[in-house]
């Protein structure tokens, strides 16, 4: 399960003939960034085919949009494949504040999203699962409390609601430039984007979750 901004390319090619292994990236569209692959036509190939599952994901697309895919395609497709362990890597570079990619999700939403797929461990594999970082390069604000919410999610907890002075100096003393540091752990600074484009997002993420529902193996069955 990778959630980076960067569709997850060596993975899949990795695992791209092999039905023991399902390889789901959630990312931002090839078309608007890097590598430029991961489309929905992606699905594996010989015994695996079907076993490679892609949501290419708008410009704009928020913690709505993330929410949309958990529920129409993350957990259908981890229903129908039953894992043994779900090995999630979690960047943060979808977050809005983040200078490479062109996504609008917000810590909190972050949050939510690892703790759903914890939620998914316990009901389908008896809880295992595994989190890795990934991208993230808003490095001394929406990475660390990313990653330390994640950890939250892993350790059943909620995440304190004011961030740790100690912290917080450290990340000032550590930057090269100004930073302004919100004093709370899901308080955002980024300007979020219209709710036109926030609503062409929310329409593009459902199409596509409506395509993958109606065309991929493991998801197309009974639609």
């Amino acid at each position: 399960m990778d959630l980076d901004a960067h569709h997850g390319d060596g993975v899949e090619e990795a695992f791209w003939r092999r039905s023991d292994v399902l390889t789901l990236s959630v990312h931002e569209s090839g078309a608007y960034l890097y590598p430029g692959t991961g489309s929905t036509r992606e699905i594996g190939a010989g015994a695996g085919t079907g076993y490679a599952l892609n949501v290419p994901l708008p410009p704009d697309a928020d913690d709505a949009s993330y929410a949309m895919v958990l529920e129409g395609v993350v957990g259908p497709a981890l229903q129908a494949f039953s894992p043994d362990v779900i090995v999630a890597q979690l960047g943060a570079d979808s977050h809005r504040a983040d200078p490479l990619s062109h996504l609008d999700t917000t810590v909190r939403g972050q949050y939510t999203v690892a703790a759903s797929l914890v939620s998914l461990a316990d009901r389908l594999c008896e809880g295992r699962i595994m989190a890795t970082g990934g991208g993230g390069y808003d490095a001394y604000s929406a990475a660390p409390r990313a990653w330390a919410c994640v950890f939250s999610a892993l350790l059943g907890e909620e995440p304190p609601e004011r961030l740790p002075e100690t912290w917080r100096a450290a990340a000032e003393k550590a930057s090269e430039w100004t930073v302004q540091l919100p004093l709370r752990t899901f308080d955002e600074r980024a300007t979020a984007p219209t709710d036109e484009a926030r609503e062409r997002a929310k329409q593009g993420t459902q199409a596509v979750i409506e395509q993958l529902r109606h065309s991929h193996p493991l998801l197309s069955h009974g639609a």
